[in-house]
Protein backbone atom coordinates (compact mmCIF):
# COMPACT_ATOMS: atom_id res chain seq x y z
CA UNK A 1 0.00 0.00 0.00
CA UNK A 2 1.06 3.52 -0.93
CA UNK A 3 1.43 5.65 1.85
CA UNK A 4 1.92 9.52 1.01
CA UNK A 5 3.87 11.60 3.74
CA UNK A 6 2.39 13.00 6.55
CA UNK A 7 3.94 14.95 9.17
CA UNK A 8 3.77 14.60 12.63
CA UNK A 9 5.90 16.36 15.94
CA UNK A 10 8.09 14.36 18.30
CA UNK A 11 8.18 15.36 21.93
CA UNK A 12 11.30 17.63 21.49
CA UNK A 13 9.39 19.56 18.72
CA UNK A 14 11.40 18.28 15.85
CA UNK A 15 9.11 17.02 12.42
CA UNK A 16 9.40 13.88 11.17
CA UNK A 17 7.66 12.73 8.10
CA UNK A 18 6.33 9.24 7.83
CA UNK A 19 6.09 7.91 4.18
CA UNK A 20 6.25 5.30 2.02
CA UNK A 21 9.86 3.58 1.31
CA UNK A 22 10.64 4.76 -2.15
CA UNK A 23 12.46 1.78 -4.41
CA UNK A 24 15.22 4.64 -5.41
CA UNK A 25 15.53 4.08 -2.09
CA UNK A 26 16.81 0.37 -1.34
CA UNK A 27 20.68 1.08 -0.45
CA UNK A 28 19.62 3.78 1.85
CA UNK A 29 17.22 1.60 3.56
CA UNK A 30 19.08 -1.87 3.79
CA UNK A 31 22.02 0.47 5.16
CA UNK A 32 19.39 1.15 8.01
CA UNK A 33 18.03 -1.98 8.59
CA UNK A 34 21.74 -3.30 8.79
CA UNK A 35 22.54 -0.29 11.44
CA UNK A 36 19.34 -1.06 13.31
CA UNK A 37 20.21 -4.21 14.13
CA UNK A 38 23.37 -3.58 15.50
CA UNK A 39 22.55 -0.79 18.34
CA UNK A 40 20.19 -3.33 20.06
CA UNK A 41 20.12 -7.22 20.92
CA UNK A 42 15.83 -6.75 20.74
CA UNK A 43 15.40 -7.37 16.94
CA UNK A 44 15.34 -11.00 15.53
CA UNK A 45 18.20 -10.38 13.41
CA UNK A 46 22.31 -9.81 14.26
CA UNK A 47 23.47 -6.60 11.64
CA UNK A 48 25.50 -9.75 10.44
CA UNK A 49 22.64 -11.97 9.07
CA UNK A 50 20.92 -9.27 6.54
CA UNK A 51 22.57 -10.98 3.63
CA UNK A 52 20.26 -9.74 0.77
CA UNK A 53 20.78 -7.83 -2.25
CA UNK A 54 20.22 -3.98 -2.88
CA UNK A 55 18.34 -5.28 -5.80
CA UNK A 56 16.37 -7.72 -3.71
CA UNK A 57 15.53 -4.36 -1.73
CA UNK A 58 14.45 -2.56 -4.10
CA UNK A 59 11.87 -5.59 -5.74
CA UNK A 60 10.61 -5.71 -1.85
CA UNK A 61 10.06 -1.96 -1.99
CA UNK A 62 8.11 -1.79 -4.97
CA UNK A 63 6.44 -5.34 -4.39
CA UNK A 64 5.03 -3.42 -0.72
CA UNK A 65 3.89 -0.36 -2.61
CA UNK A 66 1.96 -2.07 -5.37
CA UNK A 67 0.84 -4.51 -2.75
CA UNK A 68 -2.81 -4.20 -1.52
CA UNK A 69 -2.16 -6.49 1.81
CA UNK A 70 1.26 -4.88 3.39
CA UNK A 71 2.97 -1.41 3.22
CA UNK A 72 6.31 -0.45 4.57
CA UNK A 73 7.07 2.83 5.85
CA UNK A 74 9.84 4.83 7.29
CA UNK A 75 10.24 7.84 9.36
CA UNK A 76 12.59 10.85 8.28
CA UNK A 77 13.94 13.31 10.77
CA UNK A 78 16.01 15.71 8.82
CA UNK A 79 15.68 13.85 5.67
CA UNK A 80 17.20 11.09 7.03
CA UNK A 81 15.74 7.71 7.54
CA UNK A 82 15.94 7.02 11.38
CA UNK A 83 12.74 4.38 11.42
CA UNK A 84 11.41 2.07 9.51
CA UNK A 85 7.78 0.16 9.92
CA UNK A 86 5.58 -2.66 8.27
CA UNK A 87 2.67 -4.88 8.49
CA UNK A 88 2.16 -7.81 6.45
CA UNK A 89 0.02 -10.73 6.21
CA UNK A 90 0.62 -13.79 8.28
CA UNK A 91 -0.15 -15.89 5.56
CA UNK A 92 -0.71 -19.46 5.84
CA UNK A 93 -4.16 -19.70 3.95
CA UNK A 94 -7.52 -18.56 3.30
CA UNK A 95 -8.57 -18.81 7.06
CA UNK A 96 -5.42 -16.37 8.55
CA UNK A 97 -6.37 -14.25 6.23
CA UNK A 98 -8.22 -11.42 8.61
CA UNK A 99 -4.45 -11.84 10.53
CA UNK A 100 -1.60 -9.72 10.08
CA UNK A 101 1.90 -8.79 11.49
CA UNK A 102 3.91 -5.79 12.00
CA UNK A 103 7.32 -4.92 12.54
CA UNK A 104 9.07 -1.65 13.82
CA UNK A 105 12.76 -0.65 14.12
CA UNK A 106 14.10 2.58 15.14
CA UNK A 107 17.97 4.59 15.02
CA UNK A 108 19.17 4.52 18.91
CA UNK A 109 19.80 8.43 18.08
CA UNK A 110 16.18 8.88 18.36
CA UNK A 111 14.62 6.52 20.80
CA UNK A 112 12.14 7.98 23.35
CA UNK A 113 10.80 10.71 21.68
CA UNK A 114 7.85 10.05 20.46
CA UNK A 115 8.64 8.83 16.82
CA UNK A 116 7.86 5.27 17.66
CA UNK A 117 4.02 6.08 18.71
CA UNK A 118 3.50 7.81 16.04
CA UNK A 119 4.99 4.72 13.68
CA UNK A 120 2.61 2.63 15.32
CA UNK A 121 -0.76 4.97 15.13
CA UNK A 122 0.18 4.84 11.07
CA UNK A 123 0.26 0.97 11.03
CA UNK A 124 -2.79 0.92 13.03
CA UNK A 125 -4.24 3.01 10.38
CA UNK A 126 -2.70 1.44 7.47
CA UNK A 127 -3.91 -2.24 8.90
CA UNK A 128 -7.79 -1.33 9.79
CA UNK A 129 -7.79 0.41 5.86
CA UNK A 130 -6.48 -3.02 4.63
CA UNK A 131 -9.16 -4.77 6.29
CA UNK A 132 -7.41 -6.69 8.77
CA UNK A 133 -9.01 -8.04 12.41
CA UNK A 134 -6.07 -8.94 14.36
CA UNK A 135 -2.70 -7.85 14.69
CA UNK A 136 0.35 -9.40 16.02
CA UNK A 137 3.66 -9.12 17.11
CA UNK A 138 6.38 -10.60 18.64
CA UNK A 139 8.84 -8.72 21.29
CA UNK A 140 11.59 -10.12 24.02
CA UNK A 141 10.12 -10.12 27.04
CA UNK A 142 13.11 -8.47 28.21
CA UNK A 143 12.16 -5.41 25.99
CA UNK A 144 9.84 -3.75 28.51
CA UNK A 145 10.05 -0.01 26.55
CA UNK A 146 8.42 -1.65 23.54
CA UNK A 147 6.19 -3.78 25.42
CA UNK A 148 5.15 -0.21 27.27
CA UNK A 149 4.28 0.58 23.47
CA UNK A 150 2.69 -1.95 22.46
CA UNK A 151 -0.07 -1.89 26.07
CA UNK A 152 -0.70 1.87 25.47
CA UNK A 153 -2.25 1.04 21.98
CA UNK A 154 -4.06 -2.36 23.61
CA UNK A 155 -2.44 -5.08 22.21
CA UNK A 156 -2.64 -8.22 24.89
CA UNK A 157 0.05 -10.99 25.88
CA UNK A 158 -1.26 -13.98 24.93
CA UNK A 159 1.34 -15.98 26.32
CA UNK A 160 5.46 -16.51 26.26
CA UNK A 161 7.90 -18.99 24.51
CA UNK A 162 10.97 -19.71 26.53
CA UNK A 163 14.07 -19.73 25.06
CA UNK A 164 12.97 -18.46 21.34
CA UNK A 165 16.52 -17.10 21.25
CA UNK A 166 20.18 -18.06 21.97
CA UNK A 167 22.94 -16.07 21.80
CA UNK A 168 26.61 -17.18 20.54
CA UNK A 169 27.30 -16.94 24.33
CA UNK A 170 24.40 -19.56 24.88
CA UNK A 171 22.11 -16.55 26.67
CA UNK A 172 18.80 -17.56 26.23
CA UNK A 173 15.85 -15.15 25.51
CA UNK A 174 11.86 -15.38 26.03
CA UNK A 175 9.67 -14.16 23.38
CA UNK A 176 6.19 -12.62 24.39
CA UNK A 177 2.98 -12.78 21.72
CA UNK A 178 0.97 -9.69 21.84
CA UNK A 179 -2.52 -9.16 19.98
CA UNK A 180 -5.00 -6.33 19.00
CA UNK A 181 -8.54 -6.53 17.87
CA UNK A 182 -8.98 -4.31 15.22
CA UNK A 183 -12.63 -4.71 14.86
CA UNK A 184 -12.90 -2.19 17.23
CA UNK A 185 -11.61 0.53 14.99
CA UNK A 186 -9.04 2.86 16.57
CA UNK A 187 -9.10 6.61 15.15
CA UNK A 188 -5.34 8.17 13.88
CA UNK A 189 -4.75 11.66 14.18
CA UNK A 190 -4.99 11.93 10.19
CA UNK A 191 -5.75 9.39 7.54
CA UNK A 192 -2.94 9.04 5.24
CA UNK A 193 -2.71 5.88 3.36
CA UNK A 194 -4.55 5.92 -0.17
CA UNK A 195 -3.91 4.16 -3.60
CA UNK A 196 -1.23 5.75 -5.66
CA UNK A 197 -3.73 6.34 -8.49
CA UNK A 198 -5.93 8.69 -6.25
CA UNK A 199 -2.81 10.69 -4.39
CA UNK A 200 -1.55 10.95 -8.05
CA UNK A 201 -5.06 12.23 -8.99
CA UNK A 202 -5.31 14.87 -6.44
CA UNK A 203 -1.99 16.17 -6.66
CA UNK A 204 -2.86 16.86 -10.07
CA UNK A 205 -0.16 14.95 -11.65
CA UNK A 206 0.00 14.25 -15.79
CA UNK A 207 2.15 10.80 -16.46
CA UNK A 208 3.13 10.03 -19.97
CA UNK A 209 3.61 6.28 -20.69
Amino acid sequence: MFYRTLEVTTKDNRTVALRSVRPEEAEQALACLKEFCGQTCFLARRAEEIDITVDDERKYLEDKQDAKDAAQLAAYLDDKMVGLASVWPLGGGERKKHRCLLGISLDKSVWNIGIGSRMMEALIDVAQRIGYEQMELQVFAENEAAIRLYEKYEFENCGTVPRAYKDADGTYHDEVTMVKNLTVKFEPWEKATMDLEEWIEEQGIQLRY
